[in-house]
């Protein structure tokens, strides 16, 4: 599965093996606003990266947000955790 299928098709909480995982810069989903109403391009806006330390082990979190680049007005973010 590559890092595109994981954020387009991927089920919640599920586990997927990907080897160097870099979030796309775009992705292809529906958007539900009134001016879209049909599957578009969403282009990434931004990175996050969360360390909860004191946990066994370390919990490190990844957070990368998405627009949809027609409308402009949806959003969307999706949160990893990259397991070694």
């Amino acid at each position: 599965m590559t890092a595109q299928d994981f954020i387009e098709k991927a089920p919640l909480y599920t586990r997927v093996p990907i080897q160097s995982f870099t979030p796309p810069g775009s992705i292809m989903r529906m958007c539900e606003n009134a001016k879209c109403k049909r599957e578009t391009t969403w282009f990434k806006t931004g990175n996050l990266r969360t360390e909860l330390q004191g946990t066994r082990p370390d919990i490190d979190l990844h957070h990368v947000a998405y627009k949809c680049g027609l409308c402009e007005a949806n959003s969307m973010g999706v949160i990893y955790e990259l397991l070694v």
